[in-house]
């Protein structure tokens, strides 16, 4: 059996009452072989700006792999169909919960997705419904979207015979291993951050082909047509690191050129690898100040600028649910 994808496995609220409502809650989903609890440590900076989020662990990554009764097998076992399926499923439920506390559609919802979440995030929104896409109805309770070094294209593709040869190997065994890791320098010049991902049993490469068959693929797909289907009232925002040796930062920037949408914007990081919220020093803060500003529904108070309002202290609940 499938593993499902993980209930929430991060939870980052600023507790107010009714009238408190957060401006913004965020539903995140994380990259490749790996999981959302690697977020913990900076994520609190949106509870600080007063917008809430919600990250879950994948299905076959995380803790929807670890804690499930076959660990072995359930590694990687996932499609992009379920993928955005559980999406779907955990959206609704993320819409009833704010609506219940909050009041209904009070609270508006965006889309943030890093790398294959990135990729995810934008295939929800251009994948029709006959062809695995989420419904309508749901597209509509969100708000817009937010691509962190989206897995669109990679920086270095592996070789032509891969693209010819993966179908056939599909279609001998569907359950064809795999291995396929991002190495821990090309995540993050930092060096504590380098050492902690190679140290984090959840970050884990070996997976079945199938695995990377639909990121792979689909990417290259939504990179070259089902961009054109992407609605045009719907705001997007890319940011890329234009030093990342993972996903291609270039073809970040030429989606969002030629994507027909009315709020659109690419925004690059120079000298930055594939993970700008995990990089040294300040530019991490800066990474998700520039996210915050970017909408004014993210915007707490417009007398203060994202730079005051992530230093000012300011009381938050950030916890990692193990259940």
């Amino acid at each position: 059996m499938a593993p499902k994808a993980s209930p929430p496995t991060l939870q980052i609220d600023n507790p107010g009452t009714r009238q408190d409502a957060p401006l913004a809650h965020i539903v995140f989903t994380h990259g490749y072989a790996e999981h959302s609890g690697r977020y913990f440590y900076n994520f609190p900076l949106f509870a600080q700006a007063n917008i809430s989020l919600t990250g879950y662990d994948l299905r076959g990554f995380g803790l929807s792999w670890k804690k499930h009764p076959n660990p072995r097998k359930a590694h990687g076992d996932t499609t992009r169909k379920q993928q955005l399926e559980d999406l779907e499923d955990l959206i609704k439920l993320e819409r009833e919960r704010l609506d219940q506390k909050y009041g209904k559609d009070r609270v508006p919802i965006y889309l943030m997705g890093h790398s294959m979440g990135g990729g995810i995030t934008f295939a929800f929104f251009t994948r029709p419904n006959g062809e695995g896409g989420p419904s309508d109805e749901v597209k509509k309770m969100i708000s817009g979207a937010i691509l962190s070094s989206p897995w669109l294209k990679l920086s270095n593709p592996p070789p032509g015979i891969l693209f010819w040869l993966a179908p056939r190997l599909l279609g001998l065994y569907r359950n064809f291993p795999w291995t396929v890791g991002v190495a821990a320098k090309e995540v993050s010049s930092d060096k504590q951050v380098q050492q902690w991902t190679e140290e984090d049993e959840l970050v884990d490469g070996h997976v079945y082909l199938r695995t990377i068959t639909d990121p792979l693929f689909g990417g290259i797909k939504l990179a070259e047509e089902e961009y054109k289907e992407w609605p045009s009232d719907k705001p997007i925002i890319i940011l890329h690191g234009e030093k990342d040796p993972v996903t291609c930062s270039k073809t970040s920037k030429e989606v969002i050129e030629k994507l027909n949408a009315s709020d659109k914007e690419y925004k690059g990081w120079p000298g930055l690898l594939h993970e700008c919220w995990h990089e040294k020093g300040d530019v991490k803060v800066e990474f998700i100040q520039y996210i915050i500003s970017w909408r004014s529904a993210l915007k707490t108070d417009a007398s203060s600028t994202a730079s005051d309002r992530l230093q000012e202290p300011r009381e938050c609940e950030c916890r990692v649910v193990l259940e």
